[in-house]
């Protein structure tokens, strides 16, 4: 269905998918509630907003407008009823998972999966360079005969990466541990206790790389 343009006394504009021959008809302004009538567009019109300035202090340039809503949606397994939903983790046009719960128990109890696209996407641009076989391929029976050729498995469909996901969570939080381990070696083991006590004083070495100059 096309998609149509109206606009209000108050200048809000908002877009309405609709019939041909419903294009016509009043809509009901999203903002003030009132009536907005179809104004014939080809283009939208530019937004000045070349002086934004976003929190992070950097000057951004939106060529339409800066986005009302940006949604971040992710694949999420639920912990309660073992089921995958996939459901949007935005808040604040942010990405912020701990908002994401199941569709079908609303258990906040979820592990976000990371997103591995399909290989049948592909389809769509062959031919194109697969660096696994390192070869071009021009098709999914060209990629499957080379498969067989050198005697490997294709993969087709989704590729489950949560078992990888967990081992890099598990890696990240052993060298945590090392860290703070060390850490509290520095701040209280005894053979630290003359860097300490430097340290107390004001000293501020500067530790370079043997071979830097």
């Amino acid at each position: 269905m096309p998609i149509y343009t109206y606009r209000c006394e108050e200048g809000h504009e908002q877009d309405e998918v609709r019939l041909v021959d419903d294009r016509k008809k009043d809509a009901e302004c999203r903002v003030c509630k009132g009536v907005a009538s179809h104004v014939f567009s080809i283009f939208r019109p530019k937004k000045d907003n070349s002086n934004v300035v976003e929190e992070s202090g950097m000057k951004v340039r939106y060529l339409h407008g800066k986005p009302e809503h940006v949604y971040y949606y992710r694949d999420v397994l639920c912990r309660s009823c073992g089921g995958k939903s996939y459901v949007d983790c935005s808040r604040d046009n942010e990405y912020d998972p701990s908002v994401a719960s199941c569709d079908d128990c609303e258990s906040s109890d979820v592990e976000v999966l990371i997103s591995v696209p399909s290989i049948d996407r592909f389809s769509e641009r062959f031919p194109y360079f697969d660096r696994g076989l390192g070869m071009w391929l021009t098709s999914k029976a060209h990629r499957k005969e080379m498969c067989r050729k050198l005697g490997v498995e294709p993969v087709d469909g989704d590729i489950d990466m949560t078992e990888e996901a967990r081992k890099a969570e598990r890696k990240k939080e052993a060298d945590k541990k090392v860290y703070d381990d060390l850490q509290n070696k520095i701040d209280n083991h005894p053979g630290y206790a003359e860097y300490r006590r430097l340290k107390d004083r004001g000293w501020s070495p500067e530790f370079k790389h043997r071979r830097q100059k």
